[in-house]
């Protein structure tokens, strides 16, 4: 018996399923390192490199790694550089979370921060957030606050 296939199942349901990137960002003024994890809590990490500090290198190689079946997550710690990253990311409809660096676990024996560590790290971590938060998040009313205090100081 031979069975005419839906339209749906010929293509396997590729428009329905839609694959997660969780993406560790380790931000500074002049440079970006990028990591990725894909498939969930026990997929692989890799090394996608680094890049100029920019905005628009960060939304070219965001641009490279998701797609129309993609939904990527990106989390980085909270720094000097501020919330620019997390407002532009919000604006393009990315899932974005900045997190506490002092809240964020490290391995243990591991005593030098490396900018590849910290997005290895952080990639790792983001599939993990959606059991028991392994990090603190900084919630949007503190980095409205953070923003009030940066420009009544002066900045």
């Amino acid at each position: 018996m031979d069975v005419a296939a839906s339209p749906t199942t010929k293509n396997g349901d590729k428009h329905m399923n839609k694959t997660d990137k969780y993406i560790g960002l380790d931000v500074h003024q002049d440079t970006t390192v990028i990591a990725v994890a894909e498939g969930g809590r026990v997929g692989e990490v890799r090394v996608y490199g680094s890049i100029p500090g920019d905005l628009r290198s960060l939304e070219k190689v965001l641009g490279k790694l998701g797609g129309e079946n993609v939904r990527l997550h990106v989390v980085y710690e909270a720094g000097p550089t501020g919330f620019l990253v997390y407002r532009r990311l919000r604006q393009l409809e990315i899932d974005c979370i900045v997190v506490a660096p002092s809240k964020t676990p490290q391995p243990k024996g591991v005593r030098q921060k490396t900018d590849l560590r910290d997005a290895v790290q952080l990639a790792r971590l983001l599939p993990r957030r959606l059991g028991p938060a392994p990090c603190r998040t900084i919630h949007k009313g503190t980095v409205m606050y953070v923003e009030y205090r940066f420009l009544s100081v002066g900045h």
